[in-house]
């Protein structure tokens, strides 16, 4: 048996270091980035629609679209899936000005033997309309499958390609620890799936990347919370730069 224990106060004290040190990152990207933002003083209004199975990381997505800092729960083996479509209203996504509200709908609403129709009637009674982006998302970890590419290609169809189309990116969660080559072999894979690139088509540019502070790492306090903030940081900032773009579906 090792010998070599970390005592709790030790790694209370680090992991306290740890955060703080990413908050004054984190405030100093928000300095740097801002100057990319002044010349635009009109806020951009986005409504964005998560779509995803189970365990890909959507909830955490909008958290962290939020707060790059955010922290989520640990992973556990089962979970609760959410009957009703869920919402977040009014994300003011610093440094940018972009206003969003995200919907994110639940797995019991996409399956084979939902009525897809009740995403619209639930949509109409929140008062949205239209979504200027529709991002389908799969994690890293419980990959893309031939079930999710079928349920993603009925989403489209019955919302219509032709409508849909402009509108689409695909997000690839639980990345945090990736690096340029790792990314790009995923592109790579993504892309180089029959099926999945059929979904893709014409949209090479519009595969990003999320993921979040690995919560196990913050109870160790290991010191690979600063990569990942890092990459973190930079998925959400391409990620809303899209999203302010004139290349974002505007409904």
């Amino acid at each position: 048996m090792s010998k070599i224990v970390r005592s709790t106060i030790d790694t209370e004290v680090k992991r306290k270091q740890i955060i703080n040190d990413i908050n004054e990152e984190y405030n100093y990207y928000l300095e740097e980035d801002m100057n990319n933002h002044t010349q635009n003083k009109k806020r951009i209004y986005r409504n964005i629609l998560l779509v995803v199975l189970s365990k890909s990381g959507k909830t955490t997505l909008g958290h962290i679209i939020a707060d790059p800092r955010y922290i989520p729960k640990e992973l556990t083996l089962s979970s609760i899936s959410a009957r009703d479509i869920q919402y977040i209203w009014n994300i003011f996504a610093e440094p940018s000005l972009v206003s969003l509200n995200i919907v994110e709908i639940p797995d019991c609403m996409i399956n084979e033997n939902s009525n897809l129709s009740d995403i619209n009637r639930e949509c109409m009674k929140l008062e949205i309309s239209e979504f200027h982006l529709v991002c389908f998302c799969t994690s890293l970890i419980t990959g893309i499958d031939g079930y999710a590419i079928k349920l993603f290609t009925r989403f489209i169809q019955h919302f219509s390609e032709e409508k849909i189309d402009d509108n689409l990116c695909f997000i690839i969660t639980q990345c945090e620890m990736k690096n340029d080559e790792q990314r790009q072999c995923l592109r790579d894979e993504f892309l180089s799936d029959t099926e999945c690139a059929k979904l893709a088509k014409n949209k090479t540019d519009r595969i990003y990347f999320s993921g979040a502070l690995n919560p196990d790492d913050y109870k160790r306090a290991n010191d690979t919370l600063y990569y990942q903030f890092k990459n973190i940081y930079n998925y959400r900032k391409n990620l809303l730069l899209f999203i302010e773009s004139d290349g974002c579906g505007r409904g």
